[in-house]
């Protein structure tokens, strides 16, 4: 998913890749639900961006939110979205250097 294949727009290449993101860092450190600071860092959105696409993702049960009042929050994948990423991804995600810039 590192590159956008002839069968997907702009906007859903950005979703597969914060997907893709999400499932690296769950793997990482399962099951510790991402904090959103954590992932929009990872993803490299900047927070409104990575808010809308979250709700998008939420929208379609592939993710849950949980924001604070006081701001930050967190986002974990639900099995649905783990499910669509073993499908994607595999077991494992692909071996990266975003591992180590996190």
């Amino acid at each position: 998913m590192d590159t956008v294949d002839g069968t997907m727009n702009e906007g859903e290449a950005a979703l597969a890749g914060l997907m893709e993101q999400l499932w690296r860092m769950a793997r990482e450190v399962p099951p510790r639900p991402c904090s959103l600071a954590r992932v929009g860092k990872r993803a490299q959105l900047p927070m409104s961006t990575l808010m809308r696409a979250l709700s998008l993702l939420s929208g379609s049960g592939l993710v849950e939110v949980a924001t604070r009042e006081e701001g930050g929050g967190h986002v974990v994948l639900t099995a649905a979205g783990r499910d669509l990423c073993t499908n994607w991804f595999g077991a494992q995600p692909p071996t990266s250097d975003m591992r180590t810039t996190g």
